[in-house]
């Protein structure tokens, strides 16, 4: 069963979630750990980062859209949106930052930058 909660752990985590607590078995099952089951909590990450158009006091005029940072390759052009929840998403840091960069690399294209959100905050 361990093999089994480590896969499903990393799912989750590089899914964006955070374990809470431990896994925790079922009280009621046999002895024996024969169909006893077992759970733990995740919860989404506190923050995520996005791409976005900053203006000259570096507020967020732009984001990045989910759908341009499918469509980027070959090509590094891109759609922006002014809506945050239409905005492509990481939970990855350096995931966000390798995208702009790519999209930074044409000089055709406006400064993209990453920055940091709350998750669940305002969008």
């Amino acid at each position: 069963m361990r093999g089994a909660q480590r896969e499903v752990t990393g799912y989750l985590i590089a899914a964006g979630y955070s374990p809470i607590g431990r896994w925790q078995y079922d009280e009621n099952a046999a002895e024996d750990m024969i169909g006893r089951e077992s759970m733990r909590r995740f919860a989404p990450k506190v923050t995520y980062y996005v791409i976005a158009e900053l203006d000259e006091d570096g507020k967020p005029v732009s984001y990045l859209n989910a759908i341009a940072a499918k469509e980027f390759a070959p090509d590094p052009t891109y759609r922006l949106t002014a809506e945050l929840g239409h905005a492509w998403k990481s939970h990855d840091a350096e995931n966000a930052q390798k995208h702009a960069d790519v999209f930074n690399s044409d000089g055709r294209n406006p400064h993209l930058t990453v920055i940091e959100r709350p998750a669940g905050g305002p969008e």
